[in-house]
This record gives C-alpha cells, structure tokens and sequence, in this order.
C-alpha cells in the first residue's frame, strides 16, 4: 500500500455515508456534512456502520507511511460526525469490516501484514463500547473481509479461498471450511433466518469466462446446502460481487460489478434456492461498483459504492484482495 498525500485521505466509509444520506430523498440529493479525520501520516476508512445510538462507527488504517503499514483503527462519531473517540490497535494491521455486537461493543476483522511480509494473516479484534480492547485472535495463513455476529453470541467470519470460519464468543475457532481455491474469494457473509449462512463473492474456478459472482448457502454447521455462478451480463466477462443480503420473500438481494468496457453496479435477486429472478446494471462510462445494499421498508432496494461516472469529486477505494 502506497503513502497518500496530506491533502488526498480519502475515506471510502463517508463516501458510502454520503450515498445514502442522499438517496434517502426522492426530490434532493443534498449533503448533510462531510467530516475527514486522521493524522500527519497515511489514513483510509474500509467499514462504517451506524451504531445504536445514532452515531458511526468507522474502521480502517491509520499511520502509514511509505515505510510503514501503521495501525488498525477504530472512530466512533455521534449522529453530526463529531468525533466522540479514536483508537488504534495492532501494528502492521488494516481492518476491512466492522460490526457493533449485541453488547454495544464492536467486532473488527483485519489484514495483518507480517515482518517476513509473505503469509498474510487474519485478525479478529473484540473491543467493548468505548473501543478498549477486550481481546484479539490471529489465524494463520488466511484473508478474511466479512464477519458477523451470530445468534448464541459467537462469530462467522469469510474470506480468502471462500474460507468460513466460525468462532465462540471469545473467538476461539469452533469449526472451519473452504470452498474454493486460488481466484476464489467470500467478500461478504450473513446468517439466515434458518440459522445456516449466505455467501457471496468471486470465482474463477467456475466461472464460464473470466470471473463469476459466486452465491454459497451453507447450514449451521458450514455444510454446503448449494451454490450458484452468475455471470456473461451482456458482453460482461468479468463480474464479481460484495455484499448479499436475505429478502423478505426469503430470497436473496446482491450488488457488485461486471465489467463490459469498465465496470457498471450489477443488482441481482435470487428466490431461496438461489435461482436468479432478475438482474440489473447501473453506472455511466466510467468505473461503478456495487459494494453494500439493503432491502428498504417499502420493499426496494438501497445500494452503495463507488463512482467514477458521477458527481464531482473523485471516487473512494475499495481494498480487495485474492
């Protein structure tokens, strides 16, 4: 990861704020506030999630230089941005996903970069709601980019390979399973309603052409119940997806990108069994991608991410790595 200049610190988290913020109106697209936060040296923002009490919690990298990786991040605002707190944790250390737990603390999942600076690890970080670390788990060998909290308290982390790990409370492993193989990657991970989970993310190993979006639906356990490729959207051969999401009707809601000449936002709805309803591409001519959505009260769909094609600044990025 290269230094960014002082005056281009990014956060792709408040880009996703802004989008939605926006797209909550159908008459005014109008900003509410923008804040930057962050130091002398390098700063990015990878997760942001609303927390219960109206505030936003954001998670990232902060303190890299061209000679340092610097230190996973934590910031919690109130509702206005304004910083409440800011902590950062391990050395060496990029979180990519934050989750407030049921106990207003947060869950963390992070890149460590070791000194050899050849096996990438992963790192699940636990903090309690002032953002003090209650305790921190590394596994060997693997990227995550996705957790969650689970319904007895544990965790279920994906990743790398379409790696699903589950944890207990106190993150110790309790089970394991891969998918996939090299060109193969879990990007997002949700537990349904009957308890099993939703994977989604990118495939090479079976992809028609190029890359396909990769659907996985697991049990409890992490035993595959199916699995789905989409892909070929028009001239597309390269699509890819990063976040799912279960549906009222118990299907399941996905957003991502393929890429014709550059990539366009895909939106793609699936019935229970993963079958394909319908799709849709969004975008200009220039770079868009799909990297959150959720299904909305009146039964649509609100998705965010990053654009080249639109509005005048310029995009966020997505960090994503195979």
């Amino acid at each position: 990861m290269h230094e960014k200049s002082r005056g281009e610190k990014i956060l792709f988290g408040f880009f996703m704020l802004f989008l939605l913020t926006g797209a909550s109106s159908a008459m005014v697209s109008e900003e509410e506030w923008n804040k930057t936060f962050g130091g002398p040296n390098g700063d990015a923002a990878t997760s942001v999630q609303q927390t219960k009490d109206g505030g936003y919690i954001i998670a990232g990298i902060t303190d890299f230089t061209q000679t340092s990786m610097g230190y996973l991040w934590l910031l919690k605002t109130d509702s206005d941005g304004k910083e409440e707190w800011s902590k950062k944790y391990k050395k060496d250390c990029l979180a990519l996903a934050v989750q407030q737990t049921k106990d207003k603390g947060y869950i963390l999942i992070g890149i460590l970069y070791p000194s050899d600076g050849v096996l990438l690890k992963t790192v699940l970080l636990k903090t309690d709601a002032d953002g003090n670390e209650e305790w921190s788990k590394v596994f060997e060998d693997s990227i995550a980019f996705s957790v969650q909290q689970t319904s007895n308290g544990g965790y279920i982390i994906a990743g790398r390979n379409a790696w699903l790990l589950k944890t207990d409370s106190n993150g110790n492993e309790e089970w394991n399973k891969t998918f996939g193989g090299y060109g193969d990657g879990a990007l997002s991970i949700k537990q349904t309603s009957d308890g099993g989970y939703i994977i989604v993310g990118i495939t090479s190993s079976y992809a028609k052409h190029g890359t396909d979006i990769w659907l996985i639906k697991t049990d409890s356990n992490g035993n595959e119940e199916w699995n789905k490729t989409f892909g070929d959207f028009g001239e597309s051969e390269y699509e890819g997806a990063f976040s799912v999401q279960q549906t009222s009707d118990g299907g399941y809601i996905i957003t991502g990108y393929c890429q014709p000449k550059d990539r366009n936002v895909v939106l793609l709805k699936t019935d229970s069994s993963g079958n394909m309803e319908w799709f849709r591409t969004f975008g200009g001519s220039e770079y868009d991608v799909g990297s959150t959505v959720q299904q909305t009260s009146d039964g649509g769909f609100l998705i965010a991410g990053v654009t080249e094609s639109f509005g005048t600044g310029r995009s966020g990025y997505l960090i994503f790595c195979l």
